[in-house]
């Protein structure tokens, strides 16, 4: 009982502060007469009300979430939409004290109207539409990406990326992306709470929005995560070089996948490259001394880089026996790359990727 009562308080205050700060967040948008848990036929929405824009008056129906979390904002849309087949002519409304960025996309494929507290709001009925973004709640946010994406989480984002039409158990998830089953299940309940999954009635594990979870992990990612190593290579063609690199790692069975433009070149070629950058695994001094390298400060053509992860060469395929990290590496690691990276990644996501 007491947790009804917290919930309810809450969600009372919330309304107190909406009608509070209302006129400081949206100063052209009027609400009035409000009513809060009323009755109505057989439902009891937290509030019906009605707005003005202007000389445009209309009926609206708010459900208030002290939490704005995706799976709060789903439950919010599945009642709203019962709501508006039950009260005609009436606009739905979900109000919480920040809705991030995916829960207003959210919002906004359900075609449901949102105002938070920190100042973003979205409303999109009859000839109106008003958008507007406050400020985000950047320290949230970049707390709830370092934990989606951290590094043994993206070994199963990454899987699943790979196979985005497969249906995964929780155990054949774990044991393909080499992780614990406690790690895939944490995994899953956030790429769940993100609605980038779903759970089928058989239990199974299947990925509804590939395309949406593979920006959301590009924006959060930086190549830089990985240590690189910089030299100069008398080998002038850069072709050449992946060749040699490919027979000296057979040699001598050194692992190592392509990466950038020279891992592109061979999967979507789209851009003209000059340096070659590759992942390896083991002692970089070795490759160093194998392929003859020069330290060098400034002009380096070669670029060696120890991934943050061994998640990061998982999925490696052949293209004339030379090793390339999997298509989704090769997006993520192009996409915040300065020198026309984001082109090749957009190519190469359209070519090979598809989603």
């Amino acid at each position: 009982m007491q947790n009804s009562e917290t919930f309810a308080v809450k969600k009372r205050k919330l309304i107190r502060n909406l009608k509070s700060q209302m006129p400081q967040l949206f100063p052209e948008i009027k609400i009035s007469q409000i009513k809060t848990e009323t009755k109505y036929r057989s439902i009891k929405p937290d509030v019906i009300a009605e707005m003005r824009l202007g000389t445009t008056r209309k009926r609206i129906i708010i459900e208030v979430k002290s939490v704005g979390e995706p799976r709060f904002l789903s439950q919010a849309i599945l009642q709203l939409k019962d709501y508006v087949s039950i009260i005609k002519n009436i606009y739905p409304i979900i109000v919480a004290p920040y809705i991030s960025e995916r829960g207003r996309q959210i919002c906004k494929e359900n075609n449901i109207g949102f105002i938070d507290l920190a100042g973003n709001c979205y409303l999109r009925f009859d000839n109106v539409l008003i958008e507007k973004t406050g400020k985000n709640n950047i320290k949230k946010e970049k707390k709830v990406l370092r934990k989606l994406f951290s590094p043994k989480s993206t070994r199963i984002i990454r899987t699943l990326l790979q196979q985005p039409k497969k249906d995964w158990t929780l155990k054949d998830l774990s044991t393909s992306s080499n992780t614990s089953i406690g790690q895939a299940y944490k995994v899953v309940d956030a790429l769940e709470s993100n609605e980038y999954i779903r759970k089928t009635k058989e239990r199974k594990i299947e990925l509804t929005k590939p395309g949406e979870l593979i920006d959301a992990w590009a924006n959060s990612y930086s190549f830089t995560k990985n240590k690189t190593y910089t030299y100069y290579s008398f080998e002038k063609n850069p072709t050449n070089l992946m060749q040699k690199i490919s027979q000296i790692a057979k040699q001598y069975k050194l692992k190592y996948a392509m990466t950038m433009h020279s891992g592109a070149s061979l999967i979507a070629p789209f851009v003209r490259f000059t340096d070659v950058y590759f992942y390896f695994l083991g002692d970089a001094e070795e490759w160093v001394e194998r392929l003859g390298l020069k330290p060098v400060e400034f002009g380096g053509t070669v670029h060696l880089m120890e991934p943050f992860d061994e998640g990061v060469v998982y999925g490696c395929q052949t293209i004339n026996n030379i090793q390339v990290v999997s298509n989704i590496q090769l997006y993520i690691d192009l996409y915040n790359y300065p020198t026309r990276g984001r082109e090749q990644a957009e190519f190469l996501r359209k070519e090979k990727i598809g989603y």
